[in-house]
């Protein structure tokens, strides 16, 4: 089962493009905090 993570699905982050899928959900949660860090600031 893959799963995925939408960045434009949350609140204030409508605008943003990136999307990611991963094998496992511990993969993908690393490049959610990756991505929020770098693109997002958080």
């Amino acid at each position: 089962m893959a799963y995925s993570y939408r960045c434009s699905d949350y609140p204030g982050n409508e605008a943003c493009p990136a999307m990611f899928t991963a094998e496992t959900e511990a993969e993908v949660m690393k490049h959610v905090e990756l991505h929020g860090a770098i693109a997002h600031g958080e």
